[in-house]
């Protein structure tokens, strides 16, 4: 085998066999239900798995000059791929000691690395801190759907779904928000940034959600739709144009390209469906700490046509593509997400399509 390739099938049965991999129902951290879980301290604390885990890894660790892990778990992993690379690892504190020497960095040889680095470490240290909090918001804003998703049915009003969502988001760790959840159904949906307001919902209405909790003053966006009875054609067309484009903008996110050229993958799908006169939006906007009277951090970037911006790791935004039939009805569906070194990661967590009720 040339190296960081193994016996994955073999490897794959071993993660079985000591429970690192299970399968049935199981509740994440996010509130979604899993077929699956995966505890990967049971196989950090098995040499063998450790081993090959390292050794699989290591190869990838040829153009570093240090490893670095996050307490807890991550530091068996680091410290096992050093001595399979023979590359200096360090450990990277969630927070900062109050006691010893209060590092938020601990490794040996150190020293020159970090006087050369200290500013950017920091920066990541920071950057991680308020991706986690605005991965919480998500996790809180997820729930709050799920809630709106749920009280969605024919008979009940918008500010019952708005009761619904609210209760929840409150309930499940959300600050007060920087502006309350979207709710708006049939004919009202097809009307730009309305909301609740003592509507009834009716057999045949597409009902508009979005919202986001708050963590820390940081937000995790979400919207979705919901048809009460089976969709009529037009409906679901519109629903998987704007799924689609949604995957495509997601698909396009990366270091090095430009926010016009995520709404260029978001926007070209309305516009070859003949739909872009149903669209006429940017596909999205960044996003972080947010008060009242928005979350909406458009004012510094904007995904939109031929914004030269270039995408940076760390950046965060909300993508809610949406199409109306003005007057009629809307579907729109949105995820929140932040640029890695790799490319993207979406931070909220719902099912990407459209809710019959």
């Amino acid at each position: 085998m040339s190296p960081g390739e193994f016996d994955r099938t073999r490897f794959l049965a071993d993660l079985k066999a000591c429970g690192a991999v299970a399968f049935g129902t199981f509740t994440l951290a996010s509130g979604r239900t899993s077929s699956y879980y995966v505890d990967i301290k049971k196989a950090v604390t098995r040499p063998d798995l450790l081993r090959t885990i390292a050794e699989g890894m290591a190869p990838y660790a040829g153009s570093a000059d240090r490893i670095a892990g996050v307490e807890l778990g991550a530091v068996p992993i680091a410290a096992a791929v050093s001595l399979a690379s023979g590359k200096p690892y360090l450990m990277v504190r969630k927070s900062t000691k109050e006691h010893g020497t209060k590092k938020e960095f601990t490794g040996q040889e150190l020293d020159e690395f970090l006087k050369n680095n200290e500013k950017f470490l920091k920066r990541l240290k920071r950057l991680f801190g308020q991706i986690e909090k605005m991965r919480e918001a998500a996790r809180i804003t997820a729930i709050g759907m799920k809630a709106a998703l749920a009280a969605c049915r024919v008979g009940v009003t918008e500010n019952d779904v708005a009761a619904a969502a609210m209760d929840a988001l409150v309930r499940a760790g959300s600050e007060y928000f920087p502006s309350d959840p979207i709710v708006t159904s049939g004919f009202r949906a097809g009307i730009p940034h309305t909301t609740f307001e003592r509507r009834r919902l009716e057999r045949g209405d597409t009902v508009l959600l979005e919202m986001t909790g708050a963590f820390g003053r940081y937000v995790g966006p979400l919207m979705r739709a919901v048809s009460l009875g089976e969709p009529t054609p037009k409906v679901r067309k519109m629903a998987d144009l704007c799924v689609e484009g949604l995957n495509r903008a997601i698909a396009a996110i990366r270091p090095g390209v430009t926010a016009g050229q995520v709404d260029d993958a978001c926007r070209t799908v309305m516009e070859e469906a003949g739909m872009y006169e149903s669209f006429r939006k940017r596909t999205g906007y960044s996003v972080g700490l947010a008060f009242p009277p928005n979350w909406n951090e458009g004012h510094i970037i904007s995904l939109g046509r031929d914004d030269p911006t270039v995408l940076e790791p760390g950046m965060v935004f909300h993508m809610p593509p949406a199409l109306r039939d003005y007057g009629v009805s809307c579907v729109g569906f949105s995820e929140t997400v932040a640029v890695t070194a790799e490319g993207c990661n979406v931070l909220t967590t719902s099912p990407r399509a459209l809710t019959i009720a």
